[in-house]
């Protein structure tokens, strides 16, 4: 069986996403993931931020309707 991570950055969204279409032509299993930059989580919710937590919990539905669901893991580009 062929894995493909799915890394989740900017487009937050199911339908009409490049990636996931691509990771989906080419895998027999996609697994989403999405990692929080620990700068983000250090400084207080703004705006900005509470509309991404919404879009990820969002995405996070939409994945679990299809059976899947999104991983959120926190740590930096290393």
């Amino acid at each position: 069986m062929k894995n493909i991570i799915w890394w989740v950055r900017r487009d937050l969204r199911l339908h009409d996403n490049a990636a996931l279409d691509h990771a989906l032509q080419h895998s027999e299993y996609v697994i989403p993931l999405f990692i929080l930059d620990p700068a983000l989580l250090s400084t207080p919710i703004s705006n900005r931020d509470r509309f991404l937590f919404g879009a990820l919990r969002a995405l996070d539905k939409d994945l679990q309707i299809k059976g899947s669901r999104l991983i959120v893991r926190r740590g930096t580009r290393g």
